[in-house]
């Protein structure tokens, strides 16, 4: 299940904006806050205090509150490794440790008699793996990745897919930070250049950022700067929808689905496409409505081949388009025609060039970053389009 969230930073924002976003943010489906209580100046009671407030708001709106705490602030507050009744009290559903113990102490931390689920630092591979190996319920537990408001020193997608897919291993959610494009949106800190996990998320569309973290592994989506507008709130919630499947009117096809949807499906990958002008009904029907597209596993370096549809539409018409194109590149989405009729259907992703003999029509194309979503898909994975 994908959860998304958004981000509060109670030391620069009235408690009314909260709550005015908060509910705002549930109305789209948004289940998570993340806050930081270390942060917040003033006194323990008053801080204590405050975020009481926040948990109540949060949870009246169905949210579930995760604040970002240290082994500093332990000692201020009374809390410790074996003794979470402060957050307990204050109403927090998960803390976040910015700095773990490195040591047994984190799985006395985790296994806490208040229920309190705990997240660690991600890329803290070497140094929290020991401890944790000791948890037998990783339910408990939450790999969060850091956010960065400095340009260019964000996480590059390489290293976040492959400490993602160590947890994944170890069978521990991971989350992570997209970023409002909104040059009013802020983080904890003076800096307005976005605040993302991932540096190339930096000013790219709000549903690129969410497919993307969805493909690459990632639970719990936090924006991490506040305040995301409506339309970005709106564009996230849309984006988790579209991970949806639908079942297809297809007897024969549902039959396959039955054994095959066991193994395949375990990850959705999302394609924005930009669709020819005056495409066919079934052409738009292979595209939009059909969205079980599987690649077995022996697609080679010229193409992603889905050949599901053959089997639900392979029997229709599906005439020879004219195309200017000589050559088909990189995100070009084809479909096979009448000329090649026992693959007739067939939907393919050009990853590198190929003749265009006149057995393929051209449907659509990828953009720079939609292609760069064909990099996640596996024997796991099933993929549909979006316009």
């Amino acid at each position: 299940m994908i959860e998304l969230g958004i981000s509060l930073y109670p030391e620069q924002e009235t408690l009314e904006a909260m709550e005015n976003y908060i509910k705002l943010a549930s109305s789209y489906g948004f289940t998570k806050i993340f806050s930081s209580m270390f942060s917040v100046p003033g006194q323990p009671e008053d801080v204590k205090n405050l975020f009481k407030t926040l948990c109540k708001i949060a949870h009246n709106a169905n949210m579930e509150v995760c604040v970002d705490v240290n082994t500093q602030m332990f000692s201020v507050y009374g809390a410790a490794a074996d003794d979470l009744s402060v957050f307990k009290e204050i109403g927090v559903d998960e803390i976040r440790m910015d700095m773990c113990y490195g040591d047994e102490r984190d799985t006395i931390l985790v296994n806490n008699k208040e229920h309190i689920r705990v997240q660690f630092s991600a890329f803290m591979i070497e140094v929290i793996s020991p401890p944790l190996k000791k948890v037998e319920d990783t339910s408990k537990i939450t790999m969060c990745h850091n956010f960065y408001p400095q340009r260019y020193t964000g996480v590059s997608i390489s290293d976040f897919i492959k400490i993602n897919q160590f947890w994944k291993h170890e069978n521990i959610n991971v989350s992570a930070f997209i970023t409002s494009n909104s040059s009013q949106a802020h983080g904890p800190w003076p800096v307005n250049d976005g605040l993302p996990t991932v540096e190339i998320h930096r000013y790219q569309p709000i549903s690129f950022q969410v497919r993307e973290m969805i493909a690459a592994g990632v639970n719990t989506i936090y924006f991490g700067n506040a305040f995301a507008t409506e339309a970005e709130l709106k564009e996230a919630s849309e984006a988790v929808t579209m991970m949806r499947i639908n079942n297809i009117n297809n007897t024969k096809l549902n039959a396959m689905n039955s054994s095959l949807m066991a193994k395949y499906g375990k990850k959705v990958i999302a394609f924005h496409i930009i669709p020819e002008a005056n495409l066919s009904e079934i052409e738009k029907t292979i595209l939009f409505t059909f969205d079980k597209h599987i690649d077995f596993g022996d697609s080679n370096e010229f193409m992603l081949r889905s050949r599901m549809p053959r089997i639900a539409y392979g029997k229709q018409e599906i005439p020879p388009r004219a195309c200017d194109k000589k050559v088909f590149t990189r995100g070009d989405v084809l479909i096979v025609n009448n000329n090649l009729k026992y693959y007739r259907g067939e939907l393919q992703i050009c990853r590198s060039e190929m003749e265009n003999d006149g057995q393929r029509n051209l449907v659509g194309y990828l953009n720079e970053n939609e292609c760069r979503l064909m990099d996640y898909i596996d024997t796991t994975s099933i993929f549909k389009f979006i316009s």
